[in-house]
């Protein structure tokens, strides 16, 4: 079983899970227009964004993702 992370940002929070080259988004929560994704999580990079990590947020406008992102899953 992989180790998953929980991230706190101002007015939101997101799930991270372990993957093979490090962490990927896969859920987020919160009433906020602006997401931004940090580039490590207790100290291992983020580097995916999982399928439907943000599924029905759609009060988001706006999503920054770090240099560290790899790939976002469809």
């Amino acid at each position: 079983m992989r180790k998953e992370y929980e991230y706190q940002g101002e007015g939101y929070y997101l799930k991270f899970q372990e993957g093979e080259d490090g962490l990927q988004v896969t859920a987020c929560g919160g009433r906020v227009s602006l997401v931004q994704v940090p580039e490590t999580v207790e100290g291992i990079a983020v580097t995916g964004i999982a399928k439907k990590a943000f599924l029905s947020r759609k009060h988001i406008r706006e999503l920054i993702l770090p240099r560290t992102i790899k790939r976002i899953e469809d």
